[in-house]
């Protein structure tokens, strides 16, 4: 049976689902809306007087706030039976828009313990039966923002619909003083209803961010966490300011490494500025166990991640660091004269990193520097001690690396001569050549291949599949041969290869 890539988008929350086998179909888009398809409840309640009888279920708008004695809540549910069975939450974000600009107040979200019905719920009916605990908050920004406010209540989704926690939906409760007003499911410009976008039902995009400053600025590494968020890595000149977001602290000397966290959504949870008075590069990002991120690239002299300032033990460093889904350092690791390129997490949480260097890697706190080529692969434990390290030729310069669902590591990059990866030499035919190596758990050889013509080529990222199946991204100036009858190029490309 053949399962769907679920991106479901319903009145007031979108959940984005990946298929529960490796057999998927392209993705599928529902719509789940007031007069669209699908039940959605959403009203308020208030606390004063005779008002708190009364029943606001057929109003266009939801109330929260309070002031002096009184005090308004809003009440959603969202019919999750459009979800597949079995199918995997990979991220639900409720989406809300006001009608009117009230100013900034800060709403929690908390989950609904009974069941309430639209029609005659009232505040000493339905305003009271709510868990403590907060699932999640936002603040409002008035309509002159222009933006609609997006929430992300994945975990308690994911428990809706595995049966954790009956679905009764949320309340809405403001902590500040003051009264907002929300669009509710009645508002007669159905746009601007309750509703999520994570890709439409043609796969296009529905949200970007861009970052900005004084000086240059580059993306170099992207992951996303079990949650749906977005981690992003790169560098910079001076400051550094995203578009939903205050300017990072700056402005740096030289170059400095910046980190950001986006939300399902794509707004801006935090970024950080790591860098010290001379040049330092960030890139390759990952994501470990407990959305822990992983993070390597370059540093010049000493760095601080947050734990202090760290010296170095050349005048270019590789740095591996892991940081906390808050950004917080849990710890680092420095090697003398090498760049950290790529990185990676298996199943165990160790650390794969793919290195260039460009003298002699040091490998351990003790262990003395260790002659060999210019590329090499490196594993670490979760608590980032040593395990293995592969050394390569001279002529490979590794660009990408990842990790297949067994553990497998797979390189891709290019090389300017022949280069042998354990499995015999790979011919050299050009410039600059694709290779792509595959190494066991234990980074032994597995398999190893090469593309290329007279023309300069080069693996540039690489994935792998499900199902053993390798994504190279590569690109170049001449045509590169991957088999009978299958040459593409010049330009860049996507080629999937099997082993």
């Amino acid at each position: 049976m053949a399962f769907h890539r679920w991106v479901l988008f319903l009145s007031g929350l979108a959940a984005f689902f990946a298929p529960s086998s490796a057999a998927a179909d392209p993705p599928a888009c529902v719509v789940i809306q007031r007069g669209a398809l699908g039940a959605v409840a959403d009203t308020s309640v208030v606390s004063f007087g005779s008002l708190a009888d009364r029943n606001y279920g057929p109003d266009r708008q939801l109330y929260v706030g309070k002031a002096r004695a009184v005090e308004s809540r809003a009440l959603i549910r969202f019919d999750l039976g459009e979800i597949p069975p079995r199918a995997a939450i990979r991220s639900a974000t409720v989406t809300l828009d006001e009608p009117t600009d009230t100013g900034p107040m800060t709403i929690d979200v908390r989950r609904i313990t009974a069941p309430w019905d639209e029609r005659f719920s009232t505040w000493p009916r339905s305003a009271e039966a709510f868990d403590p605990a907060v699932e999640a908050s936002f603040i409002t920004r008035g309509r002159a923002d222009d933006r609609a406010i997006r929430v992300d209540i994945t975990p308690l989704v994911r428990a809706w619909a595995g049966g954790a926690a009956p679905n009764h939906g949320v309340i809405l409760a403001a902590r500040d003083p003051g009264l907002t007003e929300l669009c509710s499911s009645e508002y007669p410009e159905a746009k601007r209803r309750p509703s999520l976008a994570k890709l439409d039902p043609d796969g296009r995009a529905l949200w970007s961010r861009r970052a900005t400053g004084s000086g240059r600025q580059g993306f170099s590494g992207i992951a996303a966490d079990s949650a749906g968020n977005v981690v992003v890595t790169g560098s910079f000149e001076g400051d550094l300011t995203f578009t939903s977001g205050p300017p990072a602290a700056g402005p740096g000397k030289e170059e400095d490494i910046f980190l950001a966290k986006l939300g399902p959504a794509g707004d801006l949870l935090w970024e950080k500025r790591f860098g010290g008075a001379a040049t330092d590069r960030a890139y390759g990002v990952a994501i470990g166990r407990g959305d822990d991120i992983l993070l390597t690239g370059l540093a010049s002299q000493s760095i601080d991640f947050g734990g202090g300032p760290v010296a170095g033990e050349a005048d270019f460093d590789m740095f591996v660091e892991r940081l906390g889904p808050d950004g917080a350092p849990r710890w680092g690791r420095r090697f003398g004269a090498a760049t950290g390129r790529a990185i990676a997490v298996d199943a165990s949480d160790d650390v794969i990193v793919g290195m260039n260097r460009s003298s002699v890697f040091y490998v351990g706190p003790t262990a003395p520097p260790s002659p060999g080529g210019t590329m090499g692969v490196l594993e670490l434990d979760a608590g980032g001690n040593d395990v293995w390290i592969r050394r390569f030729s001279s002529a490979a310069y590794l660009h990408g690396l990842a990790v297949d669902a067994v553990g497998n590591v797979v390189l891709t990059g290019s090389m300017s001569r022949d280069v042998d990866f354990g499995g015999g030499p790979l011919r050299h035919v050009g410039k600059d050549d694709i290779f792509v190596a595959e190494l066991d758990p234990e980074g032994r050889h597995l398999h190893s291949c090469a593309f290329g013509d007279s023309a300069s080529q080069s693996g540039d990222a690489v994935a792998a599949d499900r199902t053993g199946g390798v994504l190279l991204l590569g690109g170049g100036e001449g045509r590169t041969y991957y088999g009978p009858g299958l040459f593409v190029g010049p330009g860049s490309y996507v080629t999937k290869l099997a082993w």
